[in-house]
């Protein structure tokens, strides 16, 4: 699906487009890439999950052919939250 990122500071358009793939979702935002992908194909972005946990992975370098970041968001699960009185 193609959408369009808008910066509210000043209005910049950003097209990108999200895409299913091996059952990870794959976000492409015009500009941005990976080390290992060519221009304009790569995704910084990967929604999966990973060893039963959902989990955003981040490629903050396109240097960089790891990761830069896993984020786990198993504490970001509704059945987590604590109650407040």
């Amino acid at each position: 699906m193609k959408y369009i990122l808008i910066d509210e500071t000043s209005g910049r358009k950003i097209p990108c487009k999200i895409e299913l793939n091996n059952g990870k979702l794959f976000f492409y935002i015009e500009g941005y890439g990976d080390c290992c992908s060519q221009d304009y194909d790569g995704s910084p972005l990967v929604i999966e999950v990973w060893d039963n946990k959902l989990r955003v992975v981040v490629y903050s370098d396109i240097n960089q052919e790891d990761p830069t970041h896993n984020i786990d968001l198993e504490n970001a699960r509704i059945d987590k939250r604590i109650p407040i009185c």
